[in-house]
């Protein structure tokens, strides 16, 4: 780029005058100049480092301020998995917190975005954000239970706060036209890198990202010390719940934009989509999470009525494939199948839904508060009660008994109202055209793919999963609102 030219100089007094760019070239010059005269390379590459996260901060920032941040939403999900990993400070118990930097340029986005790039939000989805905010106003009196003030407005604001607010930009603001394949492409790539970091821990035995609070689960067999134990994978989430569940989001996520891409694809993008497919099925797989496969199974099964022909006996040989990767996973790893199918894990479970549905009864209404169920379930003897000598994990390992316990009826009511409310809402997408249709089938089995896991695991406490969860539910809903999607998206 030339930054001086004949008009740049003034010809009576022969001084060079510099326009916007040559100012900038010369601020540029001289901070790389006084880099090298300050410390050489080093302290051109930390410069150089300053400079480009100083530049990206304010690009989001212009973004931001123009109201438009689908490019910034686009970043995000390329980024999804690892920026918590990376992007966080300090890593454990973030105050910058990857989530909380989007949200906050999605915010000023929606503040100073112009009339003509938001939407009117749906009567039905307004039913749904009330009822939710009436369980977010509940989970307040958490502060008073005596739990830790901080821990309890972490969990609230990070875990049900954020996710909330990015549905609302999606359904609000994001444009689907021109994205589309940027967000596919996204996608396959983040299940790729999330796929084979799994296959390298349960290789290396070892949580290449680990957190500080997070835990390593093996399946070994005692009675064999040289039988090869077999690390469930978390991938660069915290918790291997969060990756499994959220390779499954993305596999049927992939699903649907395929649906609305397909027809304007290359060989390349169907090569990339075929890979990007495959790796979230691996990345849902890996953890060995019984209620994935069976959620696979059932998704297959509704998919059967839904479809016909060919394709119908592709779903076939998908629940055949799903189950043959079970039997195999169970002949080539025994320390698994024997963890998976052993009567004390199944009765732990059992005694932990007995314990959970005890504190409820004794906390019925308020519950016992956020973050307060372990210290209770420990603090009496009557809690502890085993089952067929398997102890409680004291641990609900529940979203609706985690809720209910520690909300009581005046957060679970509000909370499952809201659920409901969003499942008719998506059904009557159904009788709306062809993309409700889509939208609908798709929410079904995305809904699925959090919930089936969710009623053994208290997978709803990890924010990233949520994040990841409205996320895909407010595209579906994007589509399925208009009656010709790629037109409404584009005049927003």
């Amino acid at each position: 780029m030339t930054y001086l030219s004949s008009s740049d100089v003034n010809e009576e007094s022969g001084q060079i005058i510099l326009r916007p760019q040559g100012y900038a070239a010369a601020i540029v010059l001289a901070l790389v100049a006084a880099a090298l005269l300050a410390g050489g390379w080093k302290s051109l590459a930390g410069f150089t480092a300053v400079a480009l996260a100083t530049a990206l901060i304010a690009w989001l920032g212009y973004c931001a301020v123009k109201g438009n941040c689908d490019k910034i939403l686009i970043g995000w999900v390329f980024l999804y998995p690892l920026g918590y990993y990376l992007l966080s400070y300090p890593r454990d118990r973030p105050v910058i917190q990857f989530d909380r930097m989007l949200i906050l340029f999605i915010i000023m986005g929606m503040l100073t975005a112009p009339k003509f790039r938001t939407r009117e939000v749906q009567a039905d989805l307004k039913r749904v954000a009330i009822a939710f905010g009436l369980f977010l106003a509940v989970t307040g009196l958490s502060f008073f239970t005596g739990a830790k003030t901080v821990t309890v407005g972490r969990l609230i604001v990070d875990t049900l706060l954020l996710p909330a607010i990015l549905g609302l930009y999606i359904v609000r603001q994001f444009r689907l036209e021109g994205n589309e394949k940027w967000l596919h492409a996204a996608i396959c790539v983040i299940s790729v890198y999330c796929a084979v970091i799994g296959v390298l821990e349960v290789a290396t035995q070892t949580d290449l990202l680990a957190f500080q609070s997070s835990e390593d689960y093996l399946l070994n067999d005692p009675s064999d010390p040289t039988a090869f134990i077999f690390l469930r994978p978390n991938g660069p989430f915290m918790a291997n719940n969060t990756y499994a569940i959220a390779g499954l989001i993305s596999f049927f996520l992939l699903g649907f934009l395929w649906t609305v891409i397909r027809d304007n694809s290359g060989p390349v993008r169907r090569v990339l989509h075929l890979i990007g497919m495959t790796a979230a099925l691996i990345q849902a797989m890996l953890p060995v999470f019984r209620s994935i496969f069976i959620t696979l199974v059932i998704a297959a099964i509704i998919d059967l009525f839904w479809t016909a022909g060919f394709r119908r006996m592709l779903r076939l040989a998908f629940v055949g494939l799903v189950l043959t990767s079970a039997i195999i996973i169970g002949i080539m790893f025994p320390s698994v199948s024997q963890d998976r199918t052993s009567a004390a894990n199944i009765y732990g479970r059992f005694a932990q839904d007995r314990q959970t549905w005890r504190i409820f009864i004794d906390n019925p209404v308020f519950g016992v508060g956020l973050y307060n169920f372990t210290p209770v379930a420990k603090s009496e003897s009557r809690y502890q009660a085993d089952l067929d000598n398997a102890p409680p994990l004291n641990y609900p390992h529940n979203n609706l008994g985690w809720l209910t316990a520690e909300t009581g009826l005046v957060g679970i009511i509000p909370f499952l109202l809201s659920q409901v409310l969003l499942v008719a809402a998506f059904r009557r997408l159904a009788k709306r055209g062809a993309h409700g249709h889509s939208a609908w089938r798709f929410f079904v089995f995305i809904f699925l793919s959090y919930w089936i896991t969710g009623m053994s695991e208290t997978a709803a406490e990890y924010g990233e999963l949520n994040m990841w969860f409205v996320f895909a539910v407010a595209l579906l809903y994007l589509y399925g609102t208009s009656e010709n999607p790629q037109r409404a998206l584009a005049d927003a």
